[in-house]
């Protein structure tokens, strides 16, 4: 009976988390050091090896250094080409900051990465094992296979929409 359903959705903040954060999107990628031509591909992560710190970076490894992987969490993911910002309080700039989000999680029962990223103007890349892809719709979330060939795939997909200013 309806009477007995109640839905709960995700605790966001949509004062904070919301286009507004795009205000100061440039500035913020030149004090990372993401050059205009790069893409600024945003890592949320406290904890690397269960939200696919090891697979974004295999995958990443035959796309070239058009693709910046940057991590906001507390401990730094080892890997030259990384640039690791340590615990940041300013998400819903540097998810306005990014042209996209990622998670290769093994296992996300939720997320709230996906909801966040897409309330301040940003696409997320989610493996098939975070639960969030079964309502996010396939425009502002990108899914894949959690495995190399899969993610390198959704990777090269949204380089080229990079490119041509679709992100």
């Amino acid at each position: 009976p309806v009477g007995k359903v109640v839905t709960l959705y995700p605790p966001v903040d949509t004062n904070q988390f919301s286009m507004g954060a795009r205000s100061g999107r440039e500035a913020l990628r030149q004090q990372i050091g993401v050059a205009p031509d790069q893409m600024l591909l945003l890592f949320p992560s406290h904890n690397h090896e269960l939200k696919g710190g090891d697979l974004i970076l295999e995958a990443l490894e035959s796309l070239g250094s058009r693709i910046r992987l940057v991590v906001a969490g507390k401990a730094p993911l080892d890997h030259p080409g990384v640039i690791n910002l340590g615990f940041r309080r300013d998400m819903p700039a540097l998810y306005a900051a990014a042209d996209a989000a990622i998670l290769a999680s093994k296992y996300e029962a939720f997320g709230l990465v996906g909801p966040e990223a897409i309330l301040c103007g940003t696409p997320v890349l989610l493996a098939n094992t975070v639960g969030a892809v079964e309502v996010l719709s396939e425009s502002a979330c990108l899914r894949f296979d959690r495995t190399v060939d899969s993610l390198r795939a959704a990777l090269k997909k949204t380089l080229e929409r990079f490119d041509a200013g679709q992100l």
